[in-house]
């Protein structure tokens, strides 16, 4: 007798349409939010006045984020050119 895989695939396929759904979300003033934005941790001589982050919770990579901070001219020489801070 011959065994059928098609609800144990149905069953993974589930799973990872499930998995991939719930990996979105929008945060607010989130502590995590700076290390989202640079993907490193945030120094300690810098403040993360306000923070907005949103992920899509789709397969695919959209996000849109806004960040406001208090930094020494070290820090943003590092991360971004001088005509974009204001």
């Amino acid at each position: 007798m011959q065994t059928s895989k098609m609800p144990s695939q149905l069953l993974l396929l589930a799973v990872l349409l499930l998995a991939s759904l719930s990996c979105g979300g929008a945060w607010v003033d989130d502590k995590a939010t700076f290390n989202r934005v640079f993907a490193f941790d945030k120094p300690q001589d810098v403040d993360v006045l306000h923070s907005y982050y949103w992920k899509s919770p789709y397969w695919t990579t959209e996000y849109s984020y806004f960040i406001a901070l208090k930094a020494p001219p070290k820090f943003t020489s590092g991360v971004t050119f001088a005509e974009l801070m204001v």
